[in-house]
Order: C-alpha cells, then sequence, then structure tokens
C-alpha cells in the first residue's frame, strides 16, 4: 500500500525547517519512503522537509504493509501534521 502525503505553506512568510508527522495505524509498517525519515517512538515518523517559501507545496510517498494480525476488512487509519504551525 502507498500513501500519499500532500503540503503546501499557505503562509506569507517562509517556513524555517518545515516537518510533517505521520501517525500510523498499529497494524501498518514502513516498508520503504521516498524521503528519510526518522523513527519517532508509538507508531510516529517525522520526515524533514527544509524550510519552504510562501507558496510551495509537494508530496512524498510511504510504501506500508499491512500486518497478518489485522481482520480482513479491518479500517486503518494514517494521519499526517504539518509544522510549524504558526501565524
Amino acid at each position: 500500500n502507498y500513501y500519499y502525503i500532500n503540503y503546501c505553506n499557505i503562509g506569507s512568510a517562509d517556513a524555517q525547517d518545515a516537518s510533517v508527522t505521520v501517525t500510523l495505524d498499529p497494524f501498518l509498517s514502513v516498508v520503504n519512503t521516498q524521503l528519510p525519515y526518522t523513527s519517532l517512538g508509538n507508531d510516529q515518523y517525522g520526515f524533514a522537509l527544509g524550510n519552504l517559501a510562501p507558496g510551495a507545496c509537494g508530496t512524498f510517498w510511504i510504501q506500508m504493509e499491512v500486518s497478518c494480525d489485522a481482520v480482513l476488512g479491518q479500517t486503518h487509519c494514517v494521519s499526517a501534521e504539518a509544522f510549524p504551525q504558526s501565524c
């Protein structure tokens, strides 16, 4: 399974040291990623994006596999949060 993470700097100033934190369902595990990542524990992974100019956008993918312990038809949630988040 591939998950695609889209991000944008919708602010009017550079986003310094931007990053995305992705939280996986416990039944999912990372197989491969387009960007290097840091394991943050508790099924969370950090992806450094560098500085983003106003209006800059991008996408990266994460390849995951589902555990054999998952129930057939079970829903698996993934969330992503971008930083910084300041006004």
